[in-house]
């Protein structure tokens, strides 16, 4: 069902959804290397008895959350003879639609949208879903600073992780990443290691309207399947922003 469809008048837009729904597709004319940066997105389930519950907790980067939740899952496209630029399905559940009961709600809010007409426009439609579940998807950021030279984060119950500020250049090996598994088994990449290990799980991530890969190299993505433990070791000249998704 269609949701919200911009105007470029304004640069927010609040919706909120009184039926249950799986997860969003978003579309626009925009090329989506070209999507700006500023744009952001919040989703929450708003529950009657204040038990509200945060899926991107607070604000999130929409061409960063777009990655994140397509990530390992549906790739972006683009249809040429409908004037679509990229469409992307983001998927807010494992299986069916947000339970919603009795006056609840889902709020979906955007934000940072260029007005004019240069402004993006967007279609945001919801994906409606024969069955229900209580079980959704949350993001959350971390970021290691840039005089920091050596952190440890718990990604325990996490999916993946989406990374930015990291060098993966094949020259570089001053970073490093130690993976703690749930087995105690530690193992240690290159930031190049793992986008080429990445790219062999999902090797079409992104497609452009002229057929070539969409910009990707602002991220890289780490699926974190029986992972406890990721440590980041690095020089300190750059800060490191990660956003996490916990099925």
């Amino acid at each position: 069902m269609l949701l919200l469809k911009t105007d470029g008048l304004k640069t927010s837009y609040k919706i909120t959804v009184n039926k249950g729904i799986s997860g969003l597709i978003i579309s626009s004319p925009s090329d989506f290397n070209a999507l700006n940066k500023d744009i952001e997105i919040s989703l929450m389930v708003e529950r009657a008895n204040g038990a509200n519950y945060e899926i991107t907790n607070g604000f999130l980067n929409l061409k960063q959350f777009i990655v994140a939740s397509t990530a390992m899952a549906d790739q972006i496209v683009f249809f040429e003879e409908l004037n679509v630029g990229f469409c992307a399905t983001l998927e807010l559940t494992e299986l069916g639609a947000i339970h919603l009961y009795e006056k609840d709600n889902i709020i979906i809010e955007l934000r940072g949208i260029p007005n004019g007409v240069s402004a993006p426009y967007f279609h945001i439609f919801g994906i409606e879903e024969p069955i229900t579940t209580d079980t959704v998807f949350s993001f959350e950021r971390k970021n290691m600073a840039s005089e920091t030279t050596n952190q440890d984060f718990d990604v325990t119950g996490f999916e993946m992780v989406l990374l930015t500020g990291l060098d993966k250049s094949p020259n570089e090996d001053k970073t490093q990443l130690a993976l703690t598994y749930d087995n105690g088994v530690i193992v240690n990449y290159t930031p190049f290691e793992l986008c080429a290990l990445f790219a062999t799980v999902d090797p079409i991530v992104l497609t452009a309207v002229d057929y070539s890969l969409c910009d990707h190299n602002d991220y890289l993505i780490l699926p974190l399947e029986g992972i406890i433990n990721l440590q980041i070791r690095k020089d300190p000249k750059s800060g490191i922003l990660m956003l996490l998704k916990r099925s």
